[in-house]
C-alpha cells in the first residue's frame, strides 16, 4: 500500500476550529506514533482524510506500525440548524476549506484507534470525547484486553496512572458516566468513562488519555526492541478478540445516526466499517 513518510505530518485543519485542548491530545498522540516510526498511510489520506458536507467536517489520519495494524485519529465537528446560519457571516478561509469559529461547533469528537497485529500481545487502545456546545460530555480511555484479561504488569502501570492523574470522585474515577451494554463486553475493568464536572477535571483526563497512551506505545515498543519475537501461540485468539472489539462498537448507534443525517446512509455504513472498526486492518504484521 502506498504510503507517506510519518515525518511529512501536515498541520491539523480542524486544528483551529476544535477545543484547542482536543486540538493538543490530537497532535501529541500523532507526534508520538511519528517518534515511535509510524508510517502515514497516503492512499487511506486520499480517501477519508478530509470529508466534509455543510454542517459536518471529518479530518482523519491513519499510521502503520510494526506492532500495530491500525493507528487511526479522527477530529470531527458539527455545526447545525441556527449556528450554520449564523457562522456564515464570520467563517475564514485557509485553502479549500471553510473553517467555524469554535464557541459555534455544536459538536466537536475526537476518536482513537490504535488496533495492535494479533501477533503481538497487546491491548487495543481507544480514546473518544465528545464537546457539545463547549460542554465535555463524554470522556472515554481504555485499553481493551485481547486475551482474557490485561498482562498484570500492564494492568499496574494503569492502575498507577490513574490513581496518581485522576482527580477521586464520589463514584470512583471510572464510574461518571455509564458505559452502554455493548461496551461492557469489551471494555476493560479499568476503563475511564467519565463527564467531566469541572476544568480541573478535563485538564486531568487530558493529561490521563496521554500519559495512557505513552504508557501503551512505550509497553508495544518494549515488545518489539525485547526481541521482537511474535506470540503466535495465541494470536487467533486476539484477532477474535479484535473482531469482537469492532463487532460491538459497530452496535453504536448514535454514530451511525450523525454520520448518515449529514452523508446519507451509504457513506455512514462505509465509513464505521472501513475507517472506524475494519476487520480488514487486523492483519498478522
Amino acid at each position: 500500500m502506498p504510503s507517506t513518510m510519518a515525518m511529512d505530518v501536515k498541520p491539523w485543519r480542524l486544528g483551529k476550529v476544535v477545543d484547542p485542548r482536543l486540538h493538543k491530545v490530537a497532535r501529541k498522540i500523532e507526534n508520538t506514533w511519528i517518534a515511535n516510526g509510524a508510517v502515514q498511510d497516503a492512499a487511506f489520506d486520499k480517501r477519508y482524510g478530509w470529508c466534509s458536507q455543510e454542517g459536518m467536517t471529518l479530518e482523519n489520519r491513519m499510521y502503520r506500525h510494526r506492532a500495530f495494524s491500525s493507528m487511526h485519529l479522527e477530529l470531527a465537528c458539527v455545526q447545525t440548524g441556527k449556528n450554520v446560519e449564523e457562522s456564515r457571516s464570520s467563517v475564514y478561509h485557509e485553502g479549500t476549506e471553510t473553517v467555524y469559529p469554535v464557541e459555534q461547533s455544536d459538536l466537536q469528537v475526537l476518536h482513537c484507534l490504535a488496533m495492535p497485529h494479533p501477533c503481538y500481545a497487546l491491548p487495543i487502545f481507544g480514546a473518544d470525547v465528545v464537546i457539545r456546545r463547549g460542554v465535555w460530555t463524554l470522556c472515554v480511555a481504555d485499553t481493551s484486553p485481547t486475551e482474557d484479561r490485561l498482562p498484570p504488569t500492564y494492568a499496574a502501570k494503569v492502575e498507577s496512572l490513574q490513581r496518581s492523574i485522576l482527580p477521586t470522585r464520589q463514584d470512583g474515577p471510572n464510574k461518571g458516566r455509564r458505559v452502554p451494554a455493548w461496551a461492557t463486553k469489551i471494555f476493560s475493568p479499568l476503563c475511564i468513562s467519565i463527564r467531566p464536572d469541572s476544568k480541573e477535571e478535563v485538564q486531568a483526563f487530558v493529561d490521563y488519555i496521554l500519559q495512557l497512551h505513552a504508557t501503551h506505545i512505550n509497553y508495544a515498543q518494549g515488545l518489539i526492541e525485547g526481541g521482537g519475537v511474535p506470540s503466535w501461540a495465541g494470536e487467533e485468539v486476539r484477532r477474535q478478540a479484535m473482531q469482537e472489539y469492532n463487532k460491538c462498537q459497530k452496535e453504536n448507534d448514535k454514530t451511525r445516526s450523525v454520520l448518515a443525517r449529514y452523508f446519507g446512509d451509504q457513506f455512514a455504513e462505509e465509513y464505521i466499517s472501513q475507517v472506524l472498526f475494519s476487520d480488514k486492518e487486523i492483519t498478522l504484521g
